[in-house]
């Protein structure tokens, strides 16, 4: 029997929209690292119109005032390339709290779509320390694995480099990680 969990083949418990079930995931497993957006792929197995986030911090917060703070869903096509969809607005006081369940407001709603693959986002820029969120390590999760969950052999990746979410990104940008954040929105 395969240890595999396919959360686009499970009816999730979580009623919003979320990057994999919030029970795997580890209040302190993701760390976060200044400029480095995080990435964690996954298929909407339901179609909902979403108005908020939800982005749980871990037992590390952000050191002094982050420069940004932002979350947000990416879009991805066929070729692996996100397009952002859904964001956040730049909150320095996201992650300043230990174990503390944030919930920003999107700048717009926006409507998942059932069996659309998209990526969930965050990013923080400090000069201090980066925060450690919700999210879970698995080196596993770095490998390929079945492509109805996986956006060209990734579950997770990086985006290094960033000063904010950028408008899209190509899939040649990306190196593949085995650190998947989560985050939900409803």
């Amino acid at each position: 029997m395969s240890s595999y969990y396919d959360a686009a083949a499970t009816p999730s418990l979580y009623d919003g929209i979320e990057t994999f079930e919030r029970f795997l995931a580890n209040s302190s497993a993701l760390a976060l690292s200044s400029g480095s957006m995080r990435l964690a792929y996954f298929r909407a197995t339901k179609t909902r119109t979403v108005t908020t986030l939800e982005l749980p911090s871990g037992s590390v917060a952000a050191g002094a005032t982050p420069t940004l703070c932002r979350a947000g869903f990416y879009l991805i096509d066929s070729a692996g390339a996100g397009t952002l969809v859904a964001s956040c607005a730049n909150t320095t006081t996201l992650w300043a709290g230990t174990t503390t369940n944030y919930t920003p407001a999107l700048t717009a709603s926006f409507t998942f779509e059932r069996g659309l693959l998209y990526a969930g986002a965050v990013l923080c820029v400090t000069g201090a320390t980066a925060p450690q969120i919700h999210g879970r390590t698995d080196s596993t999760l770095s490998t390929a694995g079945p492509v109805s969950v996986i956006a060209r052999g990734r579950y997770a990746a990086v985006l290094a480099g960033q000063t904010d979410l950028p408008a899209s990104f190509t899939d040649a940008s990306l190196t593949t990680s085995g650190n998947r954040p989560w985050l939900g929105a409803f």
